[in-house]
């Protein structure tokens, strides 16, 4: 596996600075991307991540501690990744976006925010970064305790995510368990509520409510 870090911010849209936007791009996953379609600054010149021997019956765990050499000054917003896939001596599939389309099976590059937010670099600087894999997943993170003052890394102020979202959403979702395993050991409550969900969904305006949202509830606790 490949990569390199890049800048790639939305600058204007309609003659409107959004560049605001830019700190709160941040997924768990790795996304797909075009790069060829974007307009992005590259950083810094290719460099290898994981080595993957798919010969091997399990996938094996890795964790990579790099540092990677700043070619050019401006914002890393991301890494692109990619894969060189050797079948044999003379056969490589690639998804590189700089080699042909024709050859990359139409798949792309994958993309990660960077966490813990965007880093502002310079020309020679050396940016810490932690790779690490399970086989199935990746993860990959700024080192932030191996940041110094003079080391022409500076992070910028918004992070991308903050755990206490993460933490919200845990708690909503066990507390939704928690409704639904108290209405199926109460049937008539289910009933009641059931009753007034139909009342909602045929009459969302009358209730002030969301035709969409209505629909999703119904959707919960309609279906058979």
């Amino acid at each position: 596996m490949k990569g390199m870090l890049v800048q790639l911010r939305t600058g204007e849209v309609h003659g409107v600075d959004m560049t605001m936007c830019d700190a709160y791009r941040w997924s768990k996953e790795v996304r797909q991307v075009e790069l060829r379609k974007e307009e992005y600054t590259q950083l810094t010149e290719v460099f290898d991540i994981f080595v993957f021997d798919f010969g091997e019956d399990t996938p094996s765990q890795q964790v990579e501690n790099m540092e990677i050499v700043i070619s050019k000054d401006g914002v890393v917003s991301a890494l692109v990744i990619w894969f060189d896939l050797i079948l044999d001596e003379e056969i490589v599939v690639s998804t590189s976006p700089f080699g042909l389309p024709e050859r990359s099976l139409g798949l792309g590059q994958g993309i990660v925010y960077l966490q813990p937010g965007e880093a502002r670099v310079t020309r020679g600087a050396t940016l810490p970064m932690v790779a690490a894999t399970n086989g199935n997943e990746l993860a990959f993170t700024i080192d932030e305790d191996k940041m110094t003052r003079k080391s022409g890394v500076e992070l910028m102020p918004h992070t991308r995510f903050d755990p206490r979202w993460e933490g919200a959403r845990a708690n909503l979702d066990d507390q939704w368990k928690k409704i639904l395993q108290n209405l199926s050991y109460n049937p008539k409550e289910l009933t009641h509520l059931q009753e007034a969900v139909m009342r909602f969904a045929a009459q969302p305006n009358a209730f002030g409510i969301d035709s969409t949202v209505a629909e999703r509830c119904a959707l919960t606790f309609l279906a058979e």
